[in-house]
């Protein structure tokens, strides 16, 4: 493979940890695979006693092949923040696959964009499961992509 496969995990004040640090630790692992954690303007994110820093800038970024955008508490308060949402709907139209963790769908949602036929949105909102939380047919070509690339 030329180029690596850029992964973006946007996270916001009330995210979830499990929900981006689960994902990010198991796609930093691969070779091909440059996993960029961003927040609004790149600020620090304090959630439960950790400051999650050294962040992108999330409304710098132009592109990236896989959106995986984490739940947590704050998921409201980010589907509100205009410069996040809107961060959001702009990466989700450069990306080829766009996942969610948990109520990240619900970011997903207020950034206008619908889940797929086949999505299961109930089990997105009992789960943090990735592979739960992206439709059968997307899990599967994402699946046979990174299989690829290992």
């Amino acid at each position: 493979m030329d180029s690596k496969i850029r992964i973006v995990i946007p996270i916001y004040p009330g995210v979830t940890h499990l929900d981006f640090t689960g994902p990010h630790q198991f796609f930093s692992r691969v070779p091909q695979i440059d996993v960029v954690v961003a927040s609004t303007d790149g600020e620090p994110v304090d959630v439960q006693g950790l400051t999650f820093s050294n962040l992108d800038d999330l409304t710098d970024i132009a592109a990236c092949d896989v959106l995986c955008v984490p739940g947590g508490l704050g998921c409201l308060d980010a589907a509100e923040d205009i410069r996040f949402i809107n961060a959001i709907r702009h990466l989700a139209g450069t990306a080829q696959f766009v996942t969610s963790v948990c109520t990240g769908s619900l970011i997903l949602g207020a950034a206008g964009l619908t889940l797929p036929p086949g999505a299961i949105p109930g089990r997105a909102l009992r789960h943090t499961s990735l592979a739960l939380m992206i439709p059968p047919t997307i899990y599967n070509a994402l699946r046979h992509m990174l299989l690829r690339v290992i």
